[in-house]
């Protein structure tokens, strides 16, 4: 699968695992990028709540450029947040995102 972000950049994405309706697992398959990784989204019912979405993100910076923007600019965790809040909101629902 390829994901175009707003900037117009593809990237191409490999399904590691796929077992509906609980559990995926998506791994960056382009190894010319300055970073890579895997994310793994795990999904539970929650009695009375709704379901619980976990994101587990193991990612890598192979840059020492993108590592310097990634720690002092970006973040470690700014994509991975921003995407849970477009999640909630599109269900109207609080997130309540922990580190």
């Amino acid at each position: 699968m390829v994901e175009q972000d707003k900037h117009g950049q593809r990237i191409a994405y490999e399904l590691v695992e796929d077992s509906p309706p609980t559990r995926r697992v998506v791994r960056i398959a382009d190894a010319g990028l300055p970073y890579g990784g895997a994310w793994t989204v795990e999904i539970g019912r929650q009695a009375a709540r709704g379901s619980e979405v976990r994101i587990t993100e193991a990612g890598e910076v192979y840059n020492v450029f993108f590592r310097f923007l990634s720690r002092f600019v970006f973040g470690y965790a700014g994509s991975i947040e921003g995407y849970l809040r477009d999640l909630g909101k599109k269900f109207g629902e609080a997130v309540n995102i922990q580190g």
